[in-house]
């Protein structure tokens, strides 16, 4: 039986609201409150999954 590398991914969201004078500084606003660990994502923010694996991920044993 072959192996196979296969890469899952899982993506979580969360909406906020920011108060800000225009989108680029609500974004900058929330990218900053992420950064320093204010905004969590968990589990309970998961949004989707996918899952990829290709012929050419065939793990060659030796």
């Amino acid at each position: 039986m072959a192996k196979y590398k296969v890469l899952v991914i899982e993506t979580l969201s969360k909406e906020v609201v920011i108060e800000a004078n225009s989108a680029k500084e609500a974004k900058a606003i929330a990218n900053d409150i992420r950064s320093k660990g204010e905004l969590i994502l968990t589990a309970d923010d998961f949004d989707n999954f996918s899952i990829h694996c290709w012929e050419t991920c065939k793990i060659n044993e030796k």
